[in-house]
């Protein structure tokens, strides 16, 4: 998932699924995909300070926010590995 999709078509393409694992599994893909495309934006925002820090010292504004961005990313880095590992889980007992 590359992009947002609108929370009506998420909606409906829940309600389309009848079998509740079926709907727990595409939750979890969605919220992983969902921290997959934040991470991949704190990585590209942590890059883009880190070569500001190498030119020239960083506000602390900047200071804060690559903090914040690297704490984010570590932690859901773990987030994600924990729904993967649930979703394996889940699809394993299809």
């Amino acid at each position: 998932m590359k992009k947002k999709i609108p929370r009506e078509e998420l909606k409906e393409y829940y309600k389309s699924l009848e079998d509740a694992n079926e709907k727990t599994a595409a939750k979890l893909r969605f919220k992983i995909a969902n921290l997959e495309r934040k991470n991949k934006k704190r990585k590209s925002s942590i890059n883009a300070l880190h070569k500001k820090a190498s030119k020239r010292r960083l506000s602390v504004e900047e200071e804060i926010a690559l903090q914040r961005n690297e704490e984010h990313l570590i932690n859901d880095t773990v987030k994600i590995e924990q729904l993967k590992e649930r979703l394996l889980y889940l699809t394993s007992l299809e």
